[in-house]
């Protein structure tokens, strides 16, 4: 698949796995959209991009808030002018634990970045 010129929005940038498809994507001459959390990693994941010649857009964003998700997604759209192509929803949560020893903060925030997120991406793509 062509994706030269798409732009794509990745969640989950500032992790390993983000940071590679971030790369793949620079590779195939996409423009992408680093969504992280962590604004240090996902920076480092820009820098990365630019290094290789790509263009890159970090913005920090916990994609647990919807409403922070929704803000990102119209702030994307007024700094770039254009739609998401591609959406690599990555952000991610593994507990490690048998669900039924999985306090419930942890079943909570498993939920809502491996699930509703899901959701909330799409929909604002």
């Amino acid at each position: 698949m062509a994706v030269v010129g798409e732009l794509v929005l990745i969640t989950g940038s500032g992790g390993a796995l983000g940071r590679l498809f971030a790369l793949e994507f620079t590779k195939r001459g996409a423009v992408v959209v680093l969504w992280d959390v962590d604004a240090n990693n996902n920076e480092e994941t820009a820098r990365l991009v630019r290094e290789a010649g790509g263009k890159a857009y970090p913005y920090r964003v916990d994609v647990t808030n919807r409403v922070e998700v929704y803000r990102t997604a119209d702030e994307v759209w007024t700094d770039l002018g254009r739609n998401v192509t591609i959406l690599v929803n990555n952000a991610g949560v593994v507990a490690g634990e048998r669900l039924m020893d999985c306090p419930d903060e942890l079943v909570g925030r498993t939920m809502k970045v491996n699930c509703h997120t899901l959701f909330w991406c799409v929909h604002v793509c």
